[in-house]
């Protein structure tokens, strides 16, 4: 998937989970990790970069160990989400705990971010299952093909369109 789709589609889903644009944010921040770790093709490495592309930085292990670590640390430290009046908390209290708790609940979103991208990668291609050097994943869509963009548009218009519903 193009990083504009990964963007899309992981922001809109957690936003349809949490109802928070901050956390989308930073899930939409963190889905484009895995490919950026890559670096960008270019004519005189495209062969290297595509023989290596969704190797070990499309290994969901890291990403779903780390975000889990974080959440616990901010849910033990009493940071149940990250909003306009947590951000003010954060300013106006010099709490070191409770700044590295918000900080931590932040970046668990980065590594859902993360985590998504190597899910939507594994339906248009393989990635590195449980065990990194096996690996699974169908590829449903070509990258950059109307279907990848008419699938991601109408998954994010119905996320979204289901959370407005249930505000």
């Amino acid at each position: 998937m193009t990083w504009l789709s990964h963007k899309i589609l992981s922001g809109s889903f957690v936003y349809a989970i949490t109802g928070s644009g901050i956390a989308a944010f930073f899930t939409a921040a963190g889905s484009i990790i895995p490919d950026a770790m890559e670096g960008l093709p270019n004519k005189n490495n495209y062969s290297k970069w595509r023989k290596n592309h969704r190797q070990i930085t499309h290994w969901f292990i890291p990403y779903l160990v780390g975000g889990v670590i974080l959440f616990a640390f901010a849910i033990l430290n009493g940071v149940h989400e990250v909003s306009t009046t947590t951000i003010r908390n954060l300013i106006r209290y010099n709490h070191n705990e409770f700044k590295f708790a918000v900080i931590s609940y932040a970046v668990a979103f980065i590594a859902v971010g993360a985590l998504l991208h190597c899910m939507q990668d594994a339906i248009c291609g393989t990635i590195p299952s449980i065990n990194p050097t096996k690996r699974i994943g169908k590829r449903f869509f070509v990258v950059r093909s109307p279907k990848e963009y008419v699938l991601v548009g109408l998954m994010s218009i119905t996320l979204v369109y289901v959370r407005s519903k249930l505000m």
